[in-house]
This record gives C-alpha cells, structure tokens and sequence, in this order.
C-alpha cells in the first residue's frame, strides 16, 4: 500500500500551469516540520495536483497556508540515474 497523509504549509502561493490538452495543474512544495525530533527539522515534498483540485488550492490558499494532503508518494531516475 502507498498512502501518504500531511499536514503543512506552502512555501509559496499556488500557480495554475496548463498542459498542452488544455489541462490545468499546480505543483507547490509543502514544509512539513519533524514534531518528533529534538532539533528542529523540516521536510520539504513536492506535490502535484491536477484540475479542479488545483483550481481550488489557487483560489484558497497563498504562501504560508496550512493544509492537508493525501497521496501516493513516487519516486523516479533522472538522466544522472540518481532517484528523486
């Protein structure tokens, strides 16, 4: 199973991008502070949105906002063959 669940804040304000089929999307990173930890850690993750969701973000939300996402987390080789 590969289910993530977050709460944080945006690092900045949310910007709509289309696809050339005319789809909207958004991609924000979210800084989601290591409560845990004794030294204060933060965790950057990049996260994608698509649609009406990233129309709703846009409209709801500016650099700072905390929200609640759920996902799937995916990682990937780029041309070096390291993985994001």
């Amino acid at each position: 199973m590969n289910k993530f669940i977050g709460i944080g804040r945006t690092t900045k304000d949310i910007e709509i991008n289309k696809t050339q089929n005319g789809k909207e999307y958004a991609i924000f990173n979210l800084t989601i502070a290591r409560t845990y930890s004794k030294q204060k850690e933060t965790d950057f993750i990049p996260c994608q949105v698509w649609n009406k969701q990233a129309i709703t973000l846009q409209k709801y939300c500016q650099k700072g906002s905390q929200i609640a996402i759920t996902g799937v987390l995916q990682s990937f080789k780029d041309k070096d063959n390291k993985i994001h």
